[in-house]
């Protein structure tokens, strides 16, 4: 026994037949290993054959390996893929290993990060072929889609959605690399000022991969040339695209400030996102059609935490629709609104600065908090200090959820706006 995979099962060690019999054993043109190879049948796994495959790179038969020699018939990787023996691989990897390890992307519980963050949990189309670079430098093709190292799964990394997104936000904004929202939200390079951003991305798997042939052709004659094989992951297959936002810089803030900024955060994000899944698209050769999204979306929800507001959607111009029958400075008959309240339970008094800097609305909201409460919430408060009080029971904190159904990605943007409302205080 070789301690290594390669050595092991070394593929010019055998005599010509033998290789061909076993490239064709290998991708599943025939059932059986080679007669003078019996050992191979040990190689089970269709993952752990593709890569012994990659051994005809460097032989005569690297043609039959890829896509077989017969005019019509594909053979060698063309053939595992085209006849569905990739699909089928690809479902029992993501079926036995993904699900029960709990490693498939699953929204984020956000109950249990910092209040206000957000997350996007959906799934997408591609409307064109999606293109990458694998890690690997031994594979029987020169341009192999990324795949995960160990469940050998097609996927998008977390770094590849980040990088695709800053992409598409910089284009669409006409932002310099150094833009501040670009920053926060996505950090910059890991050196000595290296800083981490507020988005966190989960990878996206796949379970198909196609094939796609580019033929260069002689300028002077027009004769095309050895045709060049990437691997992709074909149109018409879904994925599943998630995004977390926290805005752990933030925690111990002026909670106001962080609430606007959250919102006007969660309204960039939305934007960013569809111009990438839609315009600018993500992977390789974009600018030719491949890495797109459609537009309908499968499961969408789109969650922000630490909402008090109601979860009812009320259009801004409606005003016989009122959220509730309280004032929108209080949270709870005779109890302040967070934005108002101060640690203590008492009005949180702003310097004149801070009054002039907030929008008319917002100060006309403030003005009538402050009048409630020096005109009986004060006295209110003191006689609550006065009565006995039960022994506090400590409860589990579980800061409240708003969530928003999204169908497409035009809808992102409007379904955040209205979360957005609801972080600045108004309605949703």
């Amino acid at each position: 026994m070789k301690y290594d995979f390669h050595a092991q099962y070394a593929l010019d060690e055998q005599s010509g037949i033998t290789r061909a019999e076993a490239i064709d054993f290998l991708t599943g043109v025939q059932a059986h290993p080679p007669r003078q190879w019996q050992a191979l049948a040990d190689v089970a796994d269709d993952g752990a054959r593709l890569q012994l495959l990659a051994q005809a790179q460097a032989s005569a038969y690297k043609e039959r390996a890829r896509m077989g020699q017969l005019k019509g018939k594909a053979g060698g990787l063309g053939h595992w893929i085209m006849s569905g023996k990739a699909h089928t691989y690809f479902a029992a990897q993501k079926e036995t290993y993904l699900a029960p390890l709990g490693l498939a992307p699953a929204a984020p519980d956000l109950a249990r990060l910092p209040g206000y963050s957000f997350a996007l949990h959906c799934t997408f189309t591609l409307t064109g072929a999606y293109l990458s670079r694998d890690d690997t430098d031994f594979h029987i093709l020169d341009n192999p889609v990324k795949k995960e190292w160990v469940f050998k799964l097609p996927y998008i990394a977390p770094s590849q959605w980040k990088g695709a997104l800053r992409a598409a936000m910089r284009q669409d904004n006409d932002w310099p690399n150094d833009q501040p929202d670009l920053l926060r939200l996505l950090g910059k390079s890991r050196d000595d000022e290296g800083q981490s951003g507020r988005l966190y991305f989960y990878p996206t798997f796949f379970d198909r991969i196609g094939l796609e042939v580019i033929n260069p052709h002689d300028r002077e004659t027009g004769a095309g040339r050895q045709p060049i094989y990437f691997e992709s992951v074909p149109a018409d297959t879904t994925g599943v695209f998630t995004l977390l936002y926290v805005p752990f810089d933030r925690i111990g803030e002026d909670d106001a400030e962080t609430r606007m900024q959250v919102a006007a955060d969660l309204q960039l994000v939305a934007a960013g996102i569809q111009a990438m899944m839609t315009t600018y698209g993500f992977g390789a050769k974009t600018s030719s059609g491949f890495g797109m999204a459609a537009d309908t979306l499968g499961e969408g929800h789109l969650q922000v935490s630490g909402l008090e507001a109601p979860d009812t959607i009320v259009p801004e111009d409606d005003v016989s629709q009122p959220l509730s029958d309280l004032p929108r400075y209080l949270s709870a008959p005779g109890q302040l609104h967070t934005d108002f309240r101060a640690a203590d339970g008492s009005f949180r008094y702003r310097s004149d600065a801070e009054r002039q800097a907030m929008k008319k609305s917002d100060r006309q909201l403030y003005d009538k908090a402050q009048s409630w409460w020096e005109r009986e919430g004060k006295a209110l408060a003191e006689q609550a200090e006065q009565e006995p009080k039960p022994p506090a029971r400590e409860e589990p904190h579980h800061p409240a959820i708003a969530e928003r159904t999204v169908a497409n990605w035009e809808e992102l943007q409007t379904r955040a706006t209205e979360l957005a409302r609801l972080l600045r205080g108004g309605e949703g």
